[in-house]
């Protein structure tokens, strides 16, 4: 027993001088290697990879939530410069960077980023342009209201005096496919100006309810403000498609003074359709052959909302 009893106090004793040593070695090393990001909120949610490079540091960010993300980012990247790459407009802006005094090796830089949006920053010496001012919303126009809408080619038209999902009216809870929104907008020439930029904002969505436990697939916890995706004709000119956080589209090139017109293509998922329609019966196959398999999450076939839910703002920034 007392053989035993010591064998166990040396077993903690060096389980505990152990423990303290990894400490002390994991604070010494933190000195020495401060974290490659930091950001002032939002550390728990926000995703990233950094890789080192002779002439640069390159890191993938992403928001992995439902809700907007707006903080400072604080780069281990000991560089003079720095630019922004969004991986889903292959646009390249530079982009402000702030060198932290108490450590020359990290700079601080705005980030703003959608839900589940992600963006590649790239820190080098290389010369660049300098960053552009950040714009100022100057005009808002609320365009929420009095849509024709038209589903399919063939299919019923109304007027949404407020936007809505198809699925609360009883002609289009099952349709699936395409539908056309059109309207006119009337933008004050004062508001176009040379150095404008014009947008056509869906709104931000909102944060969702995550499936529930035990379910098979993967789902986004975010009800978006189009269900599900929506391409966009401004006087009849392609100016861009939503389908993924931010919704919004630059139609600078496309808007004019005075009378506009705005059409969109919606597009929503098969699934309406489907809930429609008589579930297949198996009944004499399993007769012939016997029960070989039974028919999975039939009770999940139902309307799922669709089109687009507003609001929708055309917003003037200079």
């Amino acid at each position: 027993m007392l053989m035993e009893l010591l064998r166990r106090i040396s077993y903690l004793w060096n389980r505990r001088r152990l423990e303290r040593e990894m400490a002390e070695e994991m604070a010494y090393h933190r000195e020495l290697m401060p974290p490659d990001i930091a950001v002032a909120d939002g550390a728990d949610v926000l995703g990233f990879v950094h890789r080192r490079l002779p002439d640069a540091d390159v890191y993938f960010v992403a928001n992995t939530s439902p809700v907007p993300l707006r903080t400072a980012a604080s780069f281990r990247a000991a560089r003079a410069g720095g630019e922004a790459w969004d991986p889903a407009t292959g646009t390249i802006n530079a982009v402000a960077i702030e060198r932290e005094t108490a450590d020359p090796r990290r700079v601080r830089v705005p980030l703003l980023l959608a839900p589940y949006e992600s963006r590649i920053f790239v820190f080098s010496d290389r010369a660049g342009p300098a960053p552009a001012e950040p714009q100022q919303v100057v005009t808002t126009i609320d365009l929420s209201d009095a849509w024709r809408v038209r589903f399919g080619d063939e299919g019923p038209q109304t007027v949404m005096m407020k936007l809505e999902s198809w699925t609360t009216r009883d002609a289009t809870r099952n349709f699936s496919g395409l539908a056309t929104y059109e309207r006119e907008v009337q933008v004050p020439a004062t508001a176009l100006q040379p150095d404008a930029r014009v947008f056509l904002d869906f709104g931000e969505g909102r944060s969702g309810e995550p499936p529930p436990s035990g379910t098979n697939g993967f789902q986004a916890a975010y009800d978006a403000p189009v269900r599900e995706a929506a391409e966009v004709f401004v006087n009849d000119a392609r100016a861009g498609v939503v389908w993924r956080p931010p919704y919004v589209v630059d139609v600078t090139s496309t808007v004019r003074p005075g009378a506009n017109r705005v059409r969109l293509r919606v597009g929503n998922l098969l699934v309406n359709a489907a809930a429609g329609r008589a579930r297949p019966s198996f009944r004499l196959l399993t007769l012939r052959f016997g029960e070989r398999f039974v028919n999975q999450d039939e009770d999940r076939i139902v309307p799922v909302t669709a089109g687009v839910l507003g609001p929708i703002r055309l917003v003037v920034r200079r």
